[in-house]
């Protein structure tokens, strides 16, 4: 048995399971099932990162046995996309263990292997009657809705954005918000703002001599090491180095209306 979940994206895939084929573009979070002796075959046209959990077919059997089952009774149906949180934890807790080389470390992930053998047969089997082979691909946002979302971030990147100032704006509830923008951007709505808050300050410590404290306050962190330790996080070095190498590159115009746009407001606060 196979499952398979998607960690970069969004990126087009075409998948074959069995005599079933489907193309379609997958997000982060996504993951396939191939049942035990499905053949399976998957193409895509670009770069694509993966993780791929086997799980013998005696080990689903054994989990299935623990669940009350006969051996064969309970058989898992294959899915080519769906979104479930849990699978998505256990996955990707699985993949951090992987580099664990400490004691216990491979008894953990039996557990969460036994964990996600246990949550698929209860839910992606013959006998869940909400599970298809040809499970509807997930709709996000309209483009209306992505378009005034991002845009409400893009122009408050430096303010607090709540959940609810997004979902209102898209005119949905937070939690039904949450998993379309999801389906839409590939990340969840405060990894994005994080995100553009990030390049926003690339941006900044490439064309400007704004100092990092500055810059920080114009991108939306709390502070200096706030920005620090996200930028670091996620650019894998720290905001005075990436500056330190970046070419000296002209102001764009885009930059320009920016700074422009603070110093007006700054006048504004303090007048």
């Amino acid at each position: 048995m196979l499952v398979g979940l998607l960690l970069n994206g969004p990126v087009n895939i075409r998948q074959r399971i069995g005599d079933l084929d489907r193309k379609q573009r997958l997000v982060p979070g996504e993951f396939w099932l191939v049942p035990p002796g499905a053949m399976f075959s998957m193409s895509v046209e670009e770069e694509i990162e993966t993780l791929h959990i086997y799980i013998r077919e005696d080990a689903l059997d054994a989990v299935a046995s623990d669940l009350g089952e006969r051996q064969g009774e309970l058989r898992l149906v294959p899915s080519f996309s769906a979104v479930d949180p849990v699978i998505e934890q256990l996955g990707r807790a699985a993949y951090e263990a992987i580099f664990d080389r400490s004691e216990g470390a491979a008894l953990y992930v039996d557990h969460l292997a036994r964990a996600l053998a246990a949550h698929l047969l209860r839910n992606y089997s013959n006998r869940t009657s909400t599970t298809s082979m040809l499970q509807a691909p997930q709709i996000g946002l309209n483009q209306m809705q992505f378009r005034r979302v991002t845009s409400l971030i893009e122009e408050n990147l430096a303010q607090h954005l709540t959940l609810a100032d997004l979902a209102k704006e898209a005119g949905l509830s937070s939690g039904h918000f949450v998993r379309l923008f999801k389906i839409s951007a590939g990340m969840t709505p405060y990894q994005y703002i994080v995100w553009r808050r990030i390049e926003r300050a690339k941006r900044l410590l490439a064309e400007t001599n704004i100092s990092i404290t500055r810059v920080a306050i114009i991108c939306g962190f709390a502070d200096q090491e706030h920005l620090t330790r996200a930028f670091t996080k996620r650019v894998r070095i720290t905001p005075a180095v990436f500056r330190k190498h970046s070419p000296n590159l002209a102001v764009s115009p885009e930059t320009r209306r920016l700074l422009h746009d603070v110093d007006r407001v700054a006048e504004e606060m303090w007048a």
